[in-house]
């Protein structure tokens, strides 16, 4: 309906429409009806959703991809060789007399099944990337009080964003704070209250704050650990750095108030050297030596985050594992145990973020 006017005309025109029988459409009502039709599947018809929330060029380009069918086709793709070899099996059941049946045997399906588990778990690990690019790359930023993580935030943010104060215990519950790279990543900063030893937690309130906190590094991501390049690193920082390690997250160890540290051409090398060796279970944890307050090397924490991230979803094949282990092997022999040596047949990656062997 083609009309001249303002919103007064077109809100008459439509309150006759509706007088006359017709409703306004649901939201997502013309994706749901494109849906039940088969003009789209499932996949497309999220992709529209996704392409309505978009707030990148990044996470466009990525629902445009899906809504062509990029995802649909890679699905249906990996069906169809699943089945083409779940039908050679049945056939070399049910008619192995037959001479121009192709032979299946069993290294060939167990060849097949691990392709098959490879493209699943790569395509499941791709659905948690686009989760990723959606919804943003969630950081929890975590630490004992007044080690400056508001600080971090702000200058991240280049805007006092939150709440920063000598005071140790200013920020009391979990703040998040949006923004995005010059690439088009969005990151969710979780600002958290600074954890005590418990022995000095005397306020229901501060309880609370970090429970909050520990719940946040649930479900963040990644952790920022920020570490007081004064003080280094102490008993507290390892009970808080154990607490993000149980959880499987991946770590960025950011030592803030560098600024303050007096320096020699060895500084670097011997606060590295020192941290590995007290946070001995975070020894894949890169370092960032900053200063909120003067901004040194900030810049570097968003790179640094998508590097984690990425390193988070990495795979590595069965054939590279097992040469690592025949390698360890030949090193390291395995000790015998009641005159016998037990054998390791295999090594295999059986999840990712975080990555895990068996």
């Amino acid at each position: 309906i083609n009309t001249h006017g303002g919103v007064a005309v077109t809100n008459e025109i439509l309150q006759l429409l509706i007088r006359s029988g017709a409703r306004m459409a649901e939201p997502g009502e013309f994706t749901k009806r494109a849906f039940l039709n088969g003009r789209v599947d499932l996949t497309q018809a999220e992709a529209v959703m996704d392409l309505i929330r978009a707030k990148t060029d990044k996470a466009m380009a990525v629902a445009v991809s899906q809504l062509d069918g990029s995802l649909k086709d890679l699905i249906n793709n990996t069906r169809q060789e699943i089945l083409n070899t779940l039908a050679q099996v049945e056939v070399n059941i049910d008619y192995p007399e037959y001479d121009d049946v192709e032979e299946v045997t069993t290294n060939l399906v167990r060849e097949k099944t691990q392709e098959f588990q490879v493209l699943l778990e790569n395509l499941l690990a791709t659905a948690k990337r686009g989760k990723i690019l959606r919804e943003g790359l969630s950081t929890a930023i975590i630490g004992r009080p007044n080690v400056g993580k508001s600080s971090l935030i702000n200058a991240i943010l280049g805007e006092d964003r939150v709440i920063a104060s000598p005071v140790a215990g200013t920020t009391r519950d979990a703040i998040d704070t949006h923004f995005t790279d010059e690439d088009g990543q969005e990151f969710t900063m979780i600002d958290t209250a600074g954890m005590r030893r418990k022995a000095k937690i005397d306020e229901a309130v501060e309880r609370y704050s970090i429970v909050r906190s520990l719940r946040s590094v649930d479900r963040s991501d990644i952790v920022v650990l920020v570490l007081d390049g004064v003080d280094g690193v102490t008993e507290q920082d390892k009970k808080i750095a154990g607490y993000a390690y149980e959880a499987g997250k991946g770590v960025i160890i950011v030592v803030n108030k560098w600024d303050l540290v007096e320096k020699d051409d060895k500084t670097t090398l011997r606060y590295t050297e020192d941290i590995y060796d007290e946070l001995g279970f975070l020894q894949f944890a890169p370092i960032l030596f900053a200063s909120a307050l003067t901004k040194q090397r900030i810049h570097r924490l968003a790179d640094m985050l998508k590097f984690v991230s990425e390193q988070q979803y990495r795979r590595v094949s069965t054939g590279t594992l097992n040469q690592l282990l025949q390698d360890a092997q030949t090193v390291n022999p395995v000790p015998s145990r009641n005159g016998r040596i037990p054998k390791i047949y295999y090594m295999t990656q059986a999840s990712v973020k975080p990555p895990t062997f068996i």
